[in-house]
């Protein structure tokens, strides 16, 4: 579970199942919409097509896109290609639970009655 003190650093270290070592960045309003929708394309994925190839494509490519631009303001430059080398889908629970947890503490902070960013209607 991802801590208090986690969520107010800076970044968030993480070891690939590859080994590849990751600080992950704190959430902008950019990366936090891209990682609630990330977190949300994930199920959507599973729950329809279970463990046929497309559904793992799909998955592939959600992964590599959403990390590419998570991860290039630490990371400048990273590439689709660098993220399927270090990465792959048995990061992505783990990764799930740093986003929803980065998310519930948002949620904690925002005042009674707000209707949080992720939640309102475009």
């Amino acid at each position: 579970m991802v801590t208090f003190e986690q969520m107010t650093a800076t970044a968030i270290p993480f070891v690939t199942q590859a080994g590849a070592q990751y600080n992950l960045p704190r959430l902008t309003l950019k990366t936090r919409r891209l990682a609630i929708q990330f977190v949300l394309n994930v199920e959507e994925i599973k729950n329809q097509s279970g463990n046929d190839s497309q559904a793992i494509d799909a998955l592939f490519d959600e992964l590599a896109s959403f990390l590419t631009i998570w991860l290039d303001k630490l990371y400048p430059g990273i590439t689709h290609e660098q993220i399927e080398e270090d990465w792959d889908l048995a990061d992505i629970p783990e990764l799930n639970k740093i986003i929803l947890n980065l998310e519930a503490g948002i949620q904690e902070a925002i005042p009674p009655g707000a209707a949080p960013a992720s939640r309102r209607k475009k």
